[in-house]
This record gives structure tokens, C-alpha cells and sequence, in this order.
């Protein structure tokens, strides 16, 4: 389902004011929703998720952000029997109570492209379903800091027993471009088939219109925060280990065990990372006060058993983003997928992506296309997925031609 990417983030000096905060349990069992979560993804690496997991809405071209995207796989699209991993899942008798509660509340959620009427920070959001003419009230704090009202929110949402929230992550649309985004979405959707059900067809919809949007009018990146309201930064430590078996031993007792690396934890959250690798301890938060912060406790632990190398911050908004970000623009026009200039703005962005997964793995295959060809065959197997590729857009944008990819794949296409 394409490359996980992680982001990582920064720290300000420590206030004496700050309440000290608690560090998970040593062997702590993680939350519910995350071992459910858990099971999900073991269900999609197997052979029996494999009808899902390797359709063409997964395509390796469908880059939008891989959070949104595992929900909307996971919690949205069926298989061949109409059943989606979430479904499986719930019927599979492996799910503890709390595991099938979490599962429950997320079955009677569904995806979809949401105007923001109000924000209230540290909060939530008054919400608009742009599509099912619904009005929600959804708890959520950090997402408050970067949102503002009359954007859009594209996000799976969860009916807990007295409250919604967003399930996972999702995408912001600005409100400059939140009138233009919410007719292409409402287009996807309404060329997908109704007969797969409404919650489908929302999934489906929101795989494909969000990188159509960010390709064709590449809006600006919000400014990223913490919980904690500092700027959002990759922040990284490196420090040299003396003594490793030192080191593990404090870890364990000081952070909670990951399955190759350490976690600081406030609740649910990740507030910081820690890797050992050979004679390496390398520390990563999401901003630099909290780098601060847990290079402090770390020190205190591990005395000379390690020995500080360097650090490294990172702003997540390159100075090209910032430009563009800043930049002024021609008001854009309003999207039609039949329009003869969007239909070359698609064709330009779908044989881009297309060209750019020549040597990316495809999973149900095991090889890249670029070697796949080379063998009999891999060069059917190309074909077929190719026609997979051309009946996906022609039931989603009425058609592109991706006959370039053919030819420098050097197959015959089809003439029927």
C-alpha cells in the first residue's frame, strides 16, 4: 500500500511552571484502538487481505497521505465479497472486547469531505458533511491550532459512546480552495457507483481527490503544531554509547518498549522516539523543547554510559513550500473532470505518477514494472494491471489516456 513515511518534529527551554509529566508503565498494554489497529495491519500483510490490499485503489500512483489512505482502505473498501478488513476483522473472533467495542464505533463512522462552521481550540469542530448534508460537533485538539473556519476536513470519523472524533489522520483543505475541492470531491464521488454503498463510495472518492486537488492547485502547507503549541520541528539527537547494556537496562525502565526502538508516551501520544543501533543512541521529537526534555532525563539516566554528539532540526515547510505558500495566485476555476483543460491537467499528473513507479515494487507482483517486462511472464502481469489502471479512470474521471506508459513499458495495448 505504498511506503510509510514518519514525520518527526522540535522543543522549547523547560518552563518551571510546566507540570512534570508521567512516563508510560514499564510493559504497559497499549490502547485498544491501537491493537486493533495492529491486527488490521498483520490482516492486510496476509494472503487473505490481499483482495483489498491489492486493488487498483491502492495503485502505487494514489499518494495521498498514507493515514488517510489506511483508513479508507481498511475501514471503507471491500473485497470481492463486500466485506471490508474491518469486517473481517470483527468477524474473526479475534478481537477482544475492548478491541470489537473500538471496532464497533468505527463501523458506524464513515469518511467524507467536511466544511468547518466553527472552530474551538483545544476543543473541536462544528463540521458540515459537505456530501450527507449532516452537521457534527467533533472533539479534537490539536487539529484546532492548524484549522480554520470555512476549510474542509477529509478524515474518517468515530462515534464513541458520547462524543465524535476523528479516527487517525486526515487532510486539510484551506479555505481558498475549499469551494473548488468540495465540487471535485462531490464529482468523484458521483461517478463512482452507487451500488457499493454510500460509505464506499466516500472512500473511494476521497483516495483519488485529494492528490487531484494538491496537483492542480498546489495550496499552501498549514503551519504545524505540537499539542503543546510549539512549532512543529524534526529534532534529533545523536549520542555516542559506552556502555549498551547500560544503556538498554535504563531505557527499559525509564521509556516503553517499542519493537525495535523506545517510546516516550503521554497517554496514547508519542512525545519522542529513541533508537539504539550498534555503538548509536539517536534521539527524535517533534519539537526542540521536547528534544530538551527528553535529553534531559535521558542524561540524567545514563550518565556516562553515552556522550552527546549533536543535534539537528529540521523544519518541516522547505523554503520552496514557504514561497509557494506566500506566493500570489489567479483565482482558480471551478474543476470539471470533462473540461478540456483539467483532462490535460489529469492526463499530465496521471502518466507523471504512473512513470514514477518503474522501479517501485508492486506488491501483488513481488518485482517494479521496469523488470517485470523482461519475462513473459511479468509483461502479462503489466498488462493486466495497466487495465486495471484504464477501467479505474474511466469509472472515476470518464477517462485518461495512458498510452505513453504502454510504449515505454513496450507493450501492445489492447484495441478493443
Amino acid at each position: 500500500m505504498g511506503s510509510k513515511k514518519r514525520k518527526k518534529r522540535k522543543a522549547r527551554p523547560k518552563s518551571k511552571s510546566r507540570p512534570k509529566r508521567k512516563l508510560a508503565a514499564r510493559g504497559s498494554r497499549p490502547p485498544a484502538h491501537e491493537r486493533l489497529r495492529t491486527k488490521l495491519f498483520d490482516f492486510l500483510d496476509s494472503e487473505d487481505g490481499e483482495a483489498i490490499r491489492d486493488t487498483e485503489l491502492t495503485g502505487h500512483w494514489l499518494e495521498l497521505e498514507l493515514p488517510l489512505r489506511w483508513a479508507s482502505v481498511s475501514y471503507g473498501i471491500p473485497d470481492e465479497d463486500g466485506r471490508t478488513a474491518l469486517d473481517r476483522a470483527v468477524e474473526s473472533g479475534r478481537l477482544d472486547a475492548q478491541e470489537l467495542a473500538v471496532a464497533r464505533e468505527i463501523q458506524e463512522g464513515w469518511v467524507s469531505c467536511f466544511r468547518i462552521e466553527n472552530v474551538e481550540r483545544d476543543v473541536g469542530f462544528t463540521l458540515m458533511d459537505t456530501l450527507r448534508r449532516k452537521r457534527l460537533h467533533v472533539q479534537e485538539r490539536m487539529l484546532t491550532h492548524q484549522a480554520e473556519r470555512d476549510g474542509l476536513l477529509v478524515s474518517w470519523i468515530r462515534n464513541r459512546t458520547d462524543h465524535i472524533e476523528f479516527e487517525g489522520a486526515g487532510m486539510y483543505v484551506p479555505p481558498r480552495l475549499a469551494e473548488q475541492f468540495a465540487v471535485l470531491f462531490k464529482e468523484i464521488r458521483d461517478r463512482i457507483p452507487a451500488s457499493v454503498g454510500w460509505r464506499t463510495r466516500l472512500a473511494e472518492a476521497s483516495l483519488y481527490a485529494g492528490r487531484l486537488l494538491f496537483e492542480l492547485w498546489q495550496p499552501p502547507q498549514p503551519d504545524l503544531v505540537t499539542t503543546d503549541g510549539d512549532t512543529w520541528t524534526a529534532s534529533t539527537a545523536h549520542y555516542a554509547i559506552h556502555d549498551r547494556a547500560r544503556v538498554e537496562r535504563e531505557l527499559e525502565k525509564l521509556l516503553k518498549k517499542g519493537v525495535d526502538d523506545y517510546l516516550w508516551l503521554e497517554g496514547e501520544s508519542v512525545r519522542g522516539v529513541v533508537e539504539v543501533r550498534g555503538k548509536a543512541m539517536v534521539v527524535r521529537c517533534f519539537s526542540k523543547s521536547r528534544l530538551d526534555e527528553l535529553r534531559g532525563m535521558l542524561e540524567s539516566a545514563l550518565g556516562d554510559a553515552v556522550a552527546y554528539r549533536a543535534s539537528s532540526f529540521e523544519d518541516p515547510l522547505s523554503d520552496a513550500n514557504r514561497d509557494r505558500a506566500t506566493a500570489d495566485r489567479a483565482p482558480a476555476k471551478r474543476p470539471n473532470v470533462d473540461d478540456p483543460e483539467v483532462k490535460a491537467a489529469l492526463h499530465r499528473i496521471v502518466v507523471r505518477q504512473l512513470l514514477q513507479t518503474m522501479d517501485e515494487v508492486i506488491p501483488m507482483f513481488g518485482d517494479t514494472p521496469r523488470r517485470l517486462v523482461k519475462t513473459k511472464q511479468g509483461r502479462e502481469q503489466m498488462r493486466r494491471w495497466l487495465e486495471r489502471q484504464e477501467e479505474m479512470l474511466q469509472q472515476t474521471m470518464g477517462g485518461v489516456d495512458i498510452g505513453e506508459v504502454w510504449e515505454y513499458l513496450g507493450l501492445q495495448r489492447p484495441t478493443s
